[in-house]
Parts: C-alpha cells; structure tokens; sequence
C-alpha cells in the first residue's frame, strides 16, 4: 500500500466556496512522487481513490497533522476535488526530439537509459537518446509495433510480418516465444506487457495482414504462461490495441480501436480476467482511436486516441487530453525519474514532462 503524507495545508475563503490546497508526498512500491498540489473544497463528499488509499468516509473536515503517515486512512474529499492536468504536467508544450520516420509505434524505455521505438512500414526498432539522437537498433523487425522488456532486461517485441511475439537474444537473434494458438497462426501481434510474475499478456488484431490471411476467426488478447502454454482471455473484441496494468496489477486495461472503448478487467492471481467495465468511451467526432497506453504511479491511465492523448483517473474520470502536432500512437514513461512521456505520434518523436512517474515496465 501507498504511504501518504501531508506536508502543507493552507485555506483560501471566498464567498462562495473555501479550498484547501495540500501538498503530499505519495511512496509506493520503492517510489516516490514529489511533492504536488490538490485542490480540494469543503464540504468533502466524493469516493476518491489514490492507487488502492481509499477517501469514502463522507465526514467533515479531518484533522490534517504536518509529516503524519496517512496509510490507508480514509479522508473524506469533496466531489470537485480533481488532479489538474496542470499538476501532472511540468511542460505547457510538448518538445519535438526526433522526425522523419514513416509511422512510429511501440515506445519503450531501455533499462540502460535511452528510448527504443517501431517504425512500422521501414521495418526498423529505432534507439534515441540525448547525446546520441536517432540510431538503428535492429534493421529488420519484421514490422515490429509493440516493444517491452522483461524482468531479465530482454526485450520482448510483437510482429506484424512475422505474425509473432519474440524476444531479443542477447547475440541479437530474434526467439519466436508465441505464433500459433491451436495449429494456427496468429493475426498480428500488436502491443505486450509483462506481469511481475513472469507471464506475458499481448494483444492479436489483424492491422498487419490482409484478410485473406487470417487463421484464427477472431481477435484476441493472450497470455503465454511462465510454461509457454499460450491462453486465449479474450475473443470479442473487434481490433484489440493497447494494454497496460494497474500499479498493483489488480487491472488490466486493453483498448478496443474500432470500439473506441478502454476496458477495465479485474485480474485475479491466476490471472483470469472478470468484472469488464468501459473505463473510456472515446466515440467522439476527433479523429483517433484508443491505441497505446500506459499507467503513472497515482494508476492514472494515458491512452492515445480521439484528439489527442488522454489522461484519465481509476475511475474513469477524465482529466484533460493533450495536443500535439501530429496525431499520437503510442507512449512510455521515461528518464531516470520515469517522469518524462515519450510519444510516438506519425512521423515524429515528441516528449513532455511530467510531475508523476510512471511506472516501470521492467
């Protein structure tokens, strides 16, 4: 659980309504967000949650003592009390870092500090950092999208010609960890996400090949288990995209492209999947879809999609959606501090700051 503290309170009357500003440090699972601003106003009468620190006791204004350890102490907040993108935000505008590719896709963060990303249609992972720029990582990905890492550092990757997910070798040679469920072949893996526990979860649309190429007779989101066995968890969906879990990985989220929806499913131990819910609804007139995701240590969800990139709290409440110049695909937390947010967005490479990590992939 998080430890939450404190630090500052102060009052700001009107004639209409009185807001407490408080500043607080959240600690969890060996991190630690600094200090940032809520804006709450009395009276408290919101359910609001702060990955798994739970505020429902409709009570009057608590006594809020300065250092205090706040752990799993319910503290009742009023139903406008709301994460401002401004204080998730340290950038107004985002920072163009590289351009010129066709269609980037699947960021991720590398252990050894610099940012991995697909160029889809030049069948080429591509590294970029700071003092080097732009360099070819490996030249024939087989039109890789989706790009993570596992707890081992390996880089696990989703195909489109290849019609597969692998793993990086440490000689570089690619390992086919899943291609064929029943006797057949897979669509076209999409985007991937590692549990704590070893297991992989991968989304299976069909962008990458024609239809007269399909096997299966479904879409699908799997999990290839610590044995290799692959599961099919989910056939319904008509393009599933995006993925990510919860901070504490009792959710897993997936996007549905063509649905225009993100889902929430309650994930057991086993790693069954139960209790599916629409966490976004992004069936509006902007152009984009749910496609890549990601989560910050608060469980705040990034999903790129209509407009824009949109950040939304557990509950689905929207916070704000970010513009940038071209229309985003992707995202991965990145930097030492994991606070900066790397989008793939076309043809280019953007990046903005942050005030709240993310969490780690690896």
């Amino acid at each position: 659980m998080p430890k939450i503290r404190f630090f500052r309170e102060s009052f700001s009357p009107t004639s209409a309504i009185e807001t407490r500003n408080l500043e607080l440090v959240l600690e969890s699972n060996g991190w630690t967000i600094p200090r940032f601003s809520f804006r709450l106003f009395t009276p408290y009468n919101l359910n609001w949650t702060l990955h798994n620190a739970i505020f429902n006791n409709y009570l009057s204004r608590p006594p809020i003592e300065d250092g205090k350890d706040y752990t799993n102490t319910a503290l009742p907040i009023n139903q406008e009390a709301f994460m401002n993108s401004k204080d998730i935000r340290i950038q107004k505008d985002p920072e163009l870092i590289a351009s010129g590719f066709i269609f980037t896709e699947g960021p991720v963060w590398h252990p050894d500090g610099y940012l991995l990303f697909s160029d889809i249609p030049a069948n080429t992972i591509y590294s970029w950092s700071p003092d080097k720029g732009t360099g070819t990582y490996i030249s024939n990905s087989n039109n890789s999208n989706g790009l993570t890492f596992d707890s081992n550092g390996t880089l696990i990757i989703c195909e489109h010609s290849g019609r597969r997910v692998s793993r990086m070798s440490f000689d570089g040679t690619l390992e086919t960890i899943a291609s064929h469920y029943l006797g057949k072949r897979l669509n076209s893996p999409n985007d991937v996400v590692v549990h704590s526990n070893g297991e992989i979860y991968f989304t299976d649309p069909a962008f990458g090949i024609n239809p007269s190429q399909e096997e299966l007779g479904f879409k699908g989101v799997f999990r290839i288990k610590n044995d290799t066995t692959l599961e099919l968890l989910i056939s319904d969906f008509s393009a599933p995209n995006g993925l990510a879990f919860s901070p504490d990985e009792s959710t897993l989220y997936v996007d549905d492209s063509i649905g225009r929806a993100t889902w929430a499913f309650a994930l057991s131990p086993n790693g069954r999947l139960s209790n599916d819910r629409i966490l976004v609804n992004q069936d509006l007139p902007d152009p984009g879809s749910p496609d890549g995701m990601k989560v910050d240590m608060a469980g705040n969800v990034y999903v790129t999609g209509a407009g824009g990139l949109w950040i939304v709290d557990p509950a689905g409440n929207h916070i704000d959606t970010l513009k940038f110049p071209e229309q985003p695909s992707n995202l991965a937390f990145g930097d030492s501090d994991m606070m900066s947010i790397y989008i793939t967005a076309r043809t280019s490479i953007y990046k903005i700051r942050t005030n709240v990590p993310g969490v780690r992939v690896y």
